[in-house]
This record gives structure tokens, C-alpha cells and sequence, in this order.
């Protein structure tokens, strides 16, 4: 699925031409970001799932200036490693698809998320 980016001349060159990005190992500085802000912030499924991570990006759109959506899925990892045929092919709990809006501005030291939308731990 191709990505569209619409502003924000900063972010083109991250989002120009790259593929979904794996949770394990995003492809850029804005994947990364991304995936380690909602690691350590975001809770789904109304609070039952408290630690998931970004499986991958199936869409990244830029909204407006430093705005940008994103559709993923999303998965809890427990004590042993993901059995991913399982997990794509029947129900597996703290499993799914989400999409939230990501408010991401330029550093010194890089792209910052300083927002998330949907629901997140305290």
C-alpha cells in the first residue's frame, strides 16, 4: 500500500517510497519514533491490553504540518516469542488493528512524538 504524504517538507524524505514497516525493525527515524512512543504509552482493547507494540504500519498518512495518522496492527508480546501463524490465523487476545494520530515535531536531536491519540497508560 503506498504511503501519501500531503506537507511538511521535513518528513518527505522519511516517508517517500518505504514499505510497511515491521515493529522489530522500522525502516526510518519516523517508524522508530513512532513504534517506541506507542510501546511505551498506548493500552487497547478498553485497558486489557497494557504493553502493546506496533506489528506493523499498514498506512502513514501526514495530515497537516506535523500531524500524522497511522493504521497498524498491533500485538502484546508475553513471555515467549510471538507464534505469528497463530496470531494471523485465529483470535489471539491484546491482537488487532488500530489507527491513531501521531503529533511528531522536529528536534535538534531528531523527530520527537509529543502526542498520541486513543487510549494510553498512565
Amino acid at each position: 500500500m503506498p504511503i501519501r504524504v500531503l506537507s511538511r517538507p521535513a518528513l518527505i524524505p522519511l516517508a517517500l517510497g518505504i514499505p510497511a514497516a515491521c515493529g522489530l525493525a522500522p525502516p526510518d527515524e519516523l517508524a522508530r519514533e513512532v513504534n517506541s512512543y506507542y510501546a511505551a504509552h498506548a493500552t487497547e482493547e478498553d485497558g486489557a491490553c497494557q504493553s502493546p507494540e506496533i506489528a506493523s504500519m499498514t498506512d502513514r498518512t501526514e495530515l497537516d504540518g506535523n500531524l500524522v495518522a497511522v493504521r497498524y496492527t498491533y500485538f502484546e508480546p508475553g513471555e515467549r516469542a510471538t507464534d505469528w501463524p497463530e496470531v494471523f490465523h485465529k483470535a489471539v487476545p491484546c491482537t488487532g488493528t488500530g489507527e491513531r494520530q501521531f503529533t511528531v515535531e522536529q528536534t535538534k536531536l531528531g523527530l520527537e512524538v509529543v502526542d498520541m491519540t486513543g487510549p494510553q497508560r498512565d
